[in-house]
């Protein structure tokens, strides 16, 4: 092996995976002793510290045991019971983080330990996960940040998931996303900020300038009604009802529940009622998308119609890009999300939580740090559009992008605003929509919104 062809953290995974295997398909049996730390380093090509830093992964993975003076012994590892974890994860996110693949993986490296899979397909996400977590029915869990926030808005999160280290190299908002009193409750997986994806062809056979950071939402109602064709194609299209959709234009009207202010219950509920005009304004602009195919299941989804050429714009995330890989004759990119009076979008992070009331955490945790650890944070890279938490996987060099303004992520960053920021629960934005559409629909009228407004923020 020459020198430098590897990066030295490919030469330190390679030398524990072929241990691994190794000590797995029987070639280093129980009782065998490894080869000795000076051979493996030349072998390897790593120094003395890395080759122990390799070989203290395999301990702590229970392949071996380190005898002193001795050298390294392979031990006994699977006569014990086959241990169950059950996993629960939203069904959606199967194609977005390829889970299976993962857990496939890990049921490899850990013959002993057996995935219970549960792909929550339907229904509320936090009501689900609440009550599986209430009656132990869940080991380990995959959560976006506003379900954590929605599931500890008024308990403690120690109610719930078992406390996790930060770890080293993930990018430092993400662990604020599953944050409170100071302790950290779920390991950041993956995350994406919402992002404009369209149609470059569609652009330029309309010879309209593609779109950039400058777009205010006037500019791409603009946009959208030169981009439609009767027939063919409308020009913009989102999920309208989406909880990690529309409270973007709330974001974008700096509003922030009250702490106790004065004033700032009213001054809070104009700001809602800007942001939702403006939510409006988008919804119901000439010649966009028709309200009949709203929140339409599959393969009426933004993304299946945008593939399909019958949409120019649509808002949506790294997650949902990956339903846009790998297909021909579909040229696309992202750009920011439009302005409103603030530059922010919405961000989306997906974090790893071990229950507090699990019977097996040491094995839940094996689960969790395989999740967050570089092998699987690069095959996440390498394999999908969605981002990596972990920094050195993300911003990999060399790795293909599947669309020129991959990277774009890292240039918005001040932009980032999460749900939990706003301080404002699931449910209360549920409550927030419905007074709107009463609004809307002339079933109640402005004093009365104002009225349900200043009762959801009290």
């Amino acid at each position: 092996m020459v020198k430098g062809r590897k990066s030295f953290r490919e030469r330190l995974n390679e030398m524990v995976g072929t241990l691994r295997k190794e000590i797995m398909q029987g070639t280093l049996q129980s009782g065998d002793f490894l080869p000795s730390e000076i051979d493996l380093s030349k072998k390897f090509d790593l120094s003395n510290l890395s080759v122990r830093k390799g070989l203290q992964i395999l301990v702590e993975e229970g392949y071996i045991t380190k005898i002193p003076s001795v050298g390294n012994q392979v031990i006994e590892r699977f006569k014990q019971h086959t241990c169950q974890i059950r996993f629960l994860y939203p069904a959606d996110l199967e194609e977005s983080v390829q889970i299976s693949t993962l857990l496939d993986q890990f049921e490899l490296r850990y013959p002993h330990i057996e995935i219970v899979r549960i792909a929550e397909s339907g229904g509320d996400y936090t009501s689900i996960l609440r009550s599986r977590l209430q009656e132990g029915q869940v080991d380990v869990t995959l959560l976006s940040d506003s379900v954590f926030y929605s599931l500890t808005a008024d308990r403690e999160a120690a109610s719930y998931f078992a406390t996790t280290a930060p770890i080293e190299g993930q990018y430092r908002m993400l662990s604020q996303s599953f944050s409170q009193e100071g302790h950290v409750y779920a390991a950041p997986f993956s995350f994406s900020p919402l992002v404009l994806c369209y149609n470059k062809s569609h652009f330029r056979e309309m010879s309209l300038p593609m779109p950039d950071s400058s777009w205010t939402w006037s500019d791409l109602a603009e946009h959208a009604k030169l981009l439609t064709q009767a027939n063919t194609r409308y020009g913009f299209y989102f999920y309208t009802r989406s909880r990690n959709r529309w409270p973007l234009f709330l974001m974008q009207n700096g509003v922030e529940a009250p702490r106790g202010k004065e004033g700032s219950i009213s001054q809070c509920v104009e700001q809602i009622k800007d942001g939702l005009n403006e939510y409006r304004r988008v919804l119901d602009g000439p010649m966009m998308f028709p309200h009949f195919l709203a929140n339409a299941p599959l393969p009426l989804t933004p993304e299946a119609l945008f593939a399909q050429g019958k949409l120019s714009m649509i808002i949506t995330s790294y997650f949902h890009l990956n339903r846009l890989l790998n297909l021909q004759g579909v040229d696309f990119d992202i750009a920011p999300i439009p302005r409103g009076k603030e530059a922010k979008t919405l961000l989306i992070t997906f974090g790893i939580a071990i229950s507090n009331r699990s019977q097996n955490k040491d094995e839940a945790a094996l689960l969790a740090q395989f999740f967050t650890s570089y092998e699987s944070q690069i095959g996440l890279r390498m394999q999908t559009t969605s981002i990596p938490a972990l920094r050195s996987a993300a911003e990999l060099e060399g790795a293909d992008m599947a669309f020129s303004r991959y990277t774009m992520y890292r240039d918005i960053v001040p932009t980032y605003t999460s749900v939990m920021e706003m301080g404002l629960s699931s449910e209360k934005l549920d409550k927030i929509m419905e007074a709107a559409q009463l609004n809307w629909s002339m079933l109640e009228d402005e004093d009365t919104l104002n009225q349900r407004l200043t009762e959801i923020l009290t």
